[in-house]
């Protein structure tokens, strides 16, 4: 696991082990906040292959106008497909983040969204796509011998 960073009230975290990007919200997130993160976050991530986000939002408030820019505008470059399990949203929250990610999926890289019940769901649910994604990586054709 790296070090925990901080971002305003905010705090992210990558686990090489199980190949997930952490990222707890409590407050309002603002459009400097995301910038911040990414910086940070872009710096563990290839963007030709698939990222996993880890996202609880139990103590999240919202996210500004600004906010959504940054995020939405933060996978244009990526290759790689961006699964991404949230819990602890509350309704409002999660009509807003679908229609974000819905929002990004006209203007960049392909977005899987998977509100969990809890944690243990959503890495569940991360930990099966990431198997997933690395047996299809290992996956080996061979030409026919003549």
């Amino acid at each position: 696991m790296t070090e925990r960073m901080t971002t305003g009230a905010h705090e992210y975290w990558h686990e090489p082990e199980t190949g997930l990007v952490c990222i707890v919200y409590r407050g309002m997130l603002n459009g400097h906040e995301v910038t911040d993160m990414q910086v940070v976050i872009q710096q563990w991530q290839d963007k030709n292959k698939p990222c996993f986000y880890l996202i609880d939002n139990r103590l999240s408030t919202g996210l500004t106008g600004e906010a959504r820019k940054a995020i939405a505008s933060s996978g244009v470059e990526r290759m790689g497909p961006v699964y991404c399990a949230i819990f602890g949203a509350g309704f409002a929250l999660r009509v807003l983040l679908n229609l974000l990610f819905k929002a990004m999926e006209l203007t960049s890289s392909k977005t899987i969204v998977r509100f969990a019940n809890d944690e243990a769901d959503a890495r569940a649910w991360l930990a099966q796509h990431r198997r997933a994604h690395l047996a299809n990586a290992h996956v080996v054709t061979t030409e026919p011998r003549a």
